[in-house]
Formats: C-alpha cells, structure tokens, sequence
C-alpha cells in the first residue's frame, strides 16, 4: 500500500485523536494560516511536537503551541504530510482555539480550522456566545442533510477539539483519563470517550524525552453528525476499535498544578496500524525530562 493511500483514505481523527483533537480531514481543505498565541511575561507557554507513523512510513507531523495566562487559555496546532504521504497526498491543516478555564470548567469562545489539499480549501469557524451555544460558519458549506443533523445536536458548552485536549492534559494526574465530551469541530460531531487502564512505567528503550510513571489510556470515538450515511453505515457494521495513549505526569511551578502530557498513542484502522508518538517538549522554554514527577 502506497502511503498516499492511507492518507487519502484514514481520517484526520485516527491521527488527533489521542492527542485531543480529532478532526476529519476526509476531502479536507484551507484558509491562510492563523497567528500564533501571543506570549507575554505572565503566560505559560507549552510547546509539542509529534511524529505520526503508519504502514511503515512516517506520514505527518503535529506541532502544538498552548498559552495559559490567568483563567485565558489560546492553543495552535499545524498538521502536514512528510516524505513519500507528501508527494501522493499534501495535506496541510492549521487549528487554533481560545477560551477560558478553572479547575473544573473549560468555555471556549472560539475554534477556527483551515486546511488544505491540493488546490482545494476548506475552513470553519465555531464561536460561542455567554450562554455557551456555538455558533458555525463553514466555506464551503456543509450538505443540507449533514448540517441540519449537526445544529440538531449542538449543545450548550460542546468543546472544539484542542479545548479537549486541554480538558486531558490539565484535569490533572490524580483521576485521568475520567470523561466522556461530544466534540464540535465545525463540521462535524463525534463522541470522545477517555477511560483509565492502568499505571505503567516508560523506560530509556520507549522514550527519550521522559522515563518514569505514566498513565495508559484508552479513547473511543464514534461519529454522531456531520458524516455521510455511507460512512455511518461502515462504522455500525465494523465499529472502530479503542485506541491507547500514554499520559506523562509533569508539573511547572508557574502552572500550580500537575497536568499531563501525552507520549505516544496506538491504534489499528482499516488501512494500517498507526503510532503517533512524541519528538518534542518544552513548558516555558525547559524540557519535559526536567519537569517530570519523577525527577522532582
């Protein structure tokens, strides 16, 4: 299999996932690119970077840049094809969101996607207002059928996919991986379902950014609104299976809390196994290793 194929084919959730933001990239397409979260003396910079693997090619990278200034959260991400995915299918895919957070609660207030294949392009905007309900503009616009399905089942607080991540990453280490959130990226609506699987230790051999306890995960998706029936009809004869990630304890002073970031994630498809595993981390300019729960 060529790896075009699997990139044309698989999507864009199957890469995301894990790390939060599970957004179809199926015929996806883009908009210029947004600036990225500004920085000032009082914010908390995060800063990942991930490889994504699958019948044996390296087929994507991810980069994510999160700010935290008091209760404002602001994330960005970008998402390209590489090497051979590259030359059979360019995908490039740029996501920001922004909001805000307490111990408990995350509101966004805005999610922008652009992406772009080929020469083609397609984008989204999700704002919401004080109460809570999102609001959708798409170009070009979502089938008739697919968008009455998606207002249908808007909901009042309904994240976007990066404020899902951040749900996962900053709920903390003591209970993770605890919560179930219908996802709205613009497009589309799908369940994510987190549950804990067990504590496990990551050696030299798995990781060279960071060796010590981590939490195994496992994360369900399943489309709710926005997909075609012919993919609806394909997933209720073979549901997707679960896929795994691993979540790292790590702790900043700045931050006052522990959060968790995640390492590597695992799954089957219909076209390969994939593993999505992380090249790059940073809090505040320092390195994962050196934050880690373990070295503290």
């Amino acid at each position: 299999m060529k790896p075009g194929t699997f990139v044309k084919k698989a999507p864009a959730s199957i890469f995301l996932l894990a790390l939060g933001f599970a957004v179809s990239l199926s015929g996806a397409l883009s908009s210029p690119a947004q600036a990225a979260p500004a920085k000032n003396n009082n914010a908390n910079e995060i800063k990942l970077s991930y490889d994504v693997h699958g019948a044996g090619f390296k087929l994507m990278t991810v980069d994510i840049d999160i700010m935290l200034n008091g209760d404002k959260y602001a994330a960005k991400s970008d998402l390209n094809t590489v090497g051979f995915a590259k030359l059979f299918s360019a995908i490039k895919a740029k996501y920001e969101a922004k909001g805000t957070f307490s111990k408990t609660r995350f509101k966004p207030t805005q999610f922008t996607m652009n992406t772009k294949k080929k020469k083609k392009q397609r984008s989204a905007t999700v704002s919401w207002n004080k109460r809570g309900m999102p609001k959708m503009v798409v170009k070009p616009p979502i089938k008739e059928g697919r968008e009455k399905a998606v207002l249908k089942t808007l909901r009042k607080g309904m994240p976007d996919p990066l404020t899902t991540m951040l749900i996962l990453m900053l709920n903390g280490s003591k209970s993770p991986c605890k919560f179930t959130r219908l996802v709205l990226d613009g497009r589309k609506i799908f369940e994510l379902k987190f549950s804990y699987s067990k504590q496990v230790d990551v050696k030299p051999k798995d990781s060279k950014l960071y060796q010590g306890k981590a939490f195994h995960c496992i994360i369900k998706d399943r489309p709710i609104a926005g997909y075609s029936k012919k993919v609806m009809a394909e997933i209720i004869s073979k549901p997707k299976q679960p896929f795994n990630i691993w979540l790292a304890p790590v702790k900043e002073q700045s931050l006052k809390r522990n959060f968790l970031v995640p390492l590597f994630v695992t799954g089957s498809t219909n076209f390969a196994d994939i593993t999505v595993r992380l090249t790059k981390a940073f809090i505040n300019g320092k390195s994962l290793k050196s934050l880690s729960l373990v070295s503290n």
